[in-house]
Formats: structure tokens, sequence, C-alpha cells
């Protein structure tokens, strides 16, 4: 690993012929929770408190550290996650400017895609499905989900330990705690600013903060019946995740575009 020039060397034993993939950032075994938010996050978070959308996700095989490096141990600040910091540095940021006049209003919602379907993670009917709609642009959306204000990281913390409560996981031989659906927290932040002509104006950024479920090989995971079903549907959907970001990469080298995908 090259940290410096963001290169995995990966070399086959038995040909030595090595293969390098580049990426934004390398970080070593031994990279600490702040040091992977401050040079991967930080910046993404600070353009949604100024009104740009912006998604982070984890992607990988299952039991390789996804569920760790967004949310770590909550509690501590050493081995907290992606999550609390970044609800930590929203609210900070907010009790800030709201110190110099400025007004924010902050939302979030809770969903899961298991088994190809979305359900509310915050609703009070167990087991809601979400229906997922085209708006007359062609923007495809989910409709219906439960959006709770916000007033403090506190609060924020907290219906992200309710929603996992309701979170599909199971056990495989590969990962005891395995996640068998992607998560999406989403926070809406609207910030009312004064514009040139005197007049408040709104502001709406919204952070997506992602968890999805580890691709598996069955034949490691000797899953069978729900389970096997399970990593069919996860695989399949992490495929066409795959297939979509290739395709925007391509279409954006095309336009002589530029495109960051953090993994």
């Amino acid at each position: 690993m090259n940290k410096h020039a963001g290169r995995v060397i990966v070399e086959n034993p038995e040909t030595q012929q090595p293969k390098t993939f580049t990426f934004d950032h390398v970080f070593y075994m031994e990279s600490t929770q702040e040091v992977v938010y401050e040079e991967t996050v930080r910046n993404l978070v600070d353009s949604v408190l100024g009104g740009y959308n912006g998604t982070i996700f984890a992607y990988g095989q299952t039991g390789t550290g996804k569920t760790f490096s967004m949310e770590g141990v909550i509690n501590d600040k050493t081995l907290c996650g992606v999550m609390p910091r970044a609800f930590e540095h929203i609210f900070s940021t907010i009790n800030l400017a709201n110190e110099e006049g400025g007004e924010f209003l902050v939302r979030a919602s809770f969903i899961q895609i298991y088994l190809e379907k979305v359900y509310d993670l915050l609703s009070k009917q167990q087991g809601k499905i979400l229906p997922v709609k085209e708006n007359s642009e062609g923007a495809t959306y989910v409709y219906g989900a439960d959006v709770v204000v916000m007033k403090s990281r506190e609060e924020l913390q907290s219906l992200l330990e309710d929603g996992k409560m309701n979170r599909k996981v199971g056990a495989t031989k590969m990962n005891r705690g395995s996640s068998r659906s992607h998560c999406i927290f989403s926070i809406i932040i609207e910030k009312s600013v004064i514009g040139p002509d005197g007049e408040p104006h709104v502001h709406v950024g919204k952070l997506n903060m992602v968890d999805l479920a580890g691709s598996e090989r069955q034949k490691k995971t000797e899953a069978s019946g729900d389970r096997l079903k399970e990593a069919t549907k996860i695989n399949l959907s992490l495929t066409k995740i795959e297939l979509k970001l290739y395709f925007i990469i391509y279409i954006m080298i095309q336009s002589s575009m530029y495109i960051v995908v953090d993994c």
C-alpha cells in the first residue's frame, strides 16, 4: 500500500504479476477513525451544511468492518465512526451559527432495503413497506418515510439506535452479526440566509449515510434457507450498484468531468 500515491498493489504469488489500483485516499490498518473522517468526510459534511447534497457509503465484503467504519463504538471518542462524528460536526457548526444569528432546521429519516423492498426503520408500524415512485422529471424517490425534527447530536444518536433495533441482521459462518439489509440514514439540513436583496432565502442540503450489506461468496458463508435467499438478493443489488457507478464514471469521462467515489 502506498498512502501518499493513493495506491494499493496486489501481487499474485504464483504469477508475480502485480495489479495496481488507485484511489483518492488509502489508509493503513493502523489509521484511526478520526483520520478517516477528517480526510474523507469533513469537507463533504461542510458542503451539506452549505446547502449541497452528499452521500457517504461503506462498500465491501461481509465482515470487513463497514459498520465499524460507519458507526464504530458510539460513546468512545477514539473509536466512534463516521456517523457519530458527523452528528457532532453538524450540531457544533449549527450551534456556533445560531450564536451569530443563523437559523437551521434539521430533520432525519432512516430506511432499509431488505429483499429488494424498502422499509421504514422509524415507523411505529413494524414492517411498514414504503413505495418507490418516480416524479415528473424521472427521478426515483421513496414515498412516505417518517421524517423527525432533530435538535441535538444526542437526539440524532438516539434516533439511529432506535432504528437499528429494527434492522435485519443474521449470523453466517463469516460474520456472527452480518447486516442482511442496506440501511440509509438521511439528514436534511435547512439553513435560512439573508440574500443580496435583503430577504431571507432557504438553502437545503441532504446527507445520506449508507451502510451496505456485505457481498458474500455462498460457498464460504455456507448459507442456506433464509440466509441464502438474503445473500442472493444482496449480491444482486450490489452488482446493480457497481454497474451504475461504472456507467456514471463513463459518462463523466466522456463529458470531460470528474467524479470522486468513496468506498
